[in-house]
């Protein structure tokens, strides 16, 4: 019997069979709600909580410079050679050309590979004993009273998280007082100032500013200037100075000097100077910052400019900033 030329089309499901739409359905995704990042602020510390967190993150600083020394230590061309070479001298003396000596050449090298690790570490120990020291004298001058003038913390905080700190040193006569009246800058302060322009009394409206311009500016010492390591690159660092340079101008004299102290929280060197090429390095990088902000110059930015926003916080560690 013969097939049929003609294909028989497919039968179709009867329409009770299909699945029946739910009205009651959910989307696939829900959207994720989105969580304002915490406010960038940078201001004067005054409350002790504030003031501690900010000495704790500049003896992190100090206690991770122990890094940068033991790497300079143990990578310098000089550790490196004498190092090889105290193993090729030793190597020649121990092999006798068999097997049987290599278990104790390897050892041998394992046990100069832990002196000298040991060594490093006893080297760099001053770096951890310089952070467990750091306390509130840090911030009074020599010989000064517990009731003194203290130096001046500039804090950057993110949220609740304290992540930049610039610790200013005024020279005698620039106390908070007047720094608080300068920093403020609300109306009120706006208004006093137009009110003491008409004042019939001059001499009761002087300002720092009026001194007499012959006279040498003061100098503002940086006592400390460190940023945690995790939002370093982000313009934390840049900020902080440019606060501190406008904070010593309206203290001051718009002619004031501000340069990093002799002694500041960092400058310890506990190595020969022929293995502290980093922390020179350092240094001159930092004292360029410095200077860039304090000629309001830095690429064509202007001094006051705000930061980027740093990156959500996951933890981390600080270090000193160069």
């Amino acid at each position: 019997m013969a097939k049929d030329a003609t294909a028989q089309p497919p039968s179709q499901p009867h329409p009770s069979a299909l699945p029946k739409p739910t009205t009651d359905a959910t989307p696939l995704t829900e959207p994720v709600p989105i969580v304002p990042a915490p406010p960038l602020s940078t201001y004067l510390a005054t409350s002790p909580t504030t003031i501690i967190s900010a000495l704790k993150l500049i003896a992190d600083s100090i206690a991770q410079q122990r890094q940068l020394a033991s790497r300079a230590l143990i990578f310098h061309p000089l550790s490196l050679s004498l190092f090889i070479g105290l193993l090729g001298f030793l190597t020649s003396i121990m092999y006798d050309g068999t097997n049987a000596s290599l278990p104790l050449i390897f050892t041998t090298f394992a046990g100069i590979c832990m002196a000298c690790l040991v060594a490093v570490r006893g080297a760099t120990a001053g770096y951890i004993n310089a952070a467990e020291q750091l306390n509130l004298g840090f911030l009074k001058p020599e010989g000064g009273s517990i009731g003194g003038e203290a130096d001046d913390i500039l804090v950057t905080t993110y949220g609740d998280l304290v992540i930049g700190v610039l610790i200013l040193r005024f020279p005698p006569g620039s106390g908070a007082a007047s720094s608080s009246a300068a920093s403020s800058s609300t109306a009120a302060g706006g208004s006093a100032r137009k009110g003491a322009k008409k004042s019939q009394q001059p001499a009761s409206t002087s300002t720092p500013k009026d001194e007499d311009k012959t006279s040498a500016p003061k100098t503002v010492l940086v006592r400390a200037w460190t940023v945690k390591m995790r939002y370093r690159g982000t313009g934390v660092g840049r900020a902080l100075l440019e606060e501190g340079v406008k904070l010593a101008r309206e203290r001051c004299r718009s002619d004031v000097k501000v340069v990093f102290d002799k002694e500041h929280a960092n400058c310890k060197k506990l190595l020969p100077g022929l293995f502290m090429a980093g922390f020179s390095g350092r240094e001159e990088r930092a004292r360029k910052s410095l200077a860039k902000v304090v000629g309001g110059e830095s690429k064509g930015e202007r001094v006051g400019r705000e930061p980027a926003p740093p990156p959500v916080e996951e933890g981390g560690r600080s270090e000193g900033v160069e």
